[in-house]
């Protein structure tokens, strides 16, 4: 009922759009909520510096035409990306050597052939 355009509407808002319409001037400090106030009566030269015309639906739909090959690259390039893990975590259930690398940065063994055969402190961890 608000911005009703109509004579018989009493309002002080007939006439106009919300305040979420209204474009804010850089040099504006305080915004002002009643700029929207007897907008539907203004030519359309006049309003599109006050208000914005369009609506945001029709905006994400301009804005996703102009960038449809963006959107779709950034798309694919995901899939891919999931494709990718998917088989990396496959590889590394198959090989649990593989994984155990991963976790620490050695592959622990017991057939590993220590180096010096006469040492007390021969070590299991070798890198690869």
């Amino acid at each position: 009922m608000h911005f009703n355009a109509s004579d018989q509407n009493p309002s002080l808002e007939a006439y106009g759009v919300p305040f979420s319409c209204c474009i804010q001037l850089k040099n504006e400090t305080v915004f002002n909520s009643m700029c929207g106030y007897e907008t539907q009566k203004m030519k359309n030269s006049v309003v599109s510096r006050l208000i914005y015309t369009t609506g945001c639906l029709d905006e994400i739909v301009w804005w996703g035409k102009q960038n449809l090959l963006l959107i779709c690259m950034m798309s694919l390039s995901s899939v891919q990306l999931c494709q990718i893990r998917s088989v990396q975590q496959k590889k590394r259930k198959r090989n649990p050597l593989l994984q155990q690398k991963v976790l620490t940065g050695f592959i622990r063994s017991p057939f590993t052939v220590c180096r010096h055969w006469n040492s007390m402190h021969c070590t299991w961890n070798t890198k690869l």
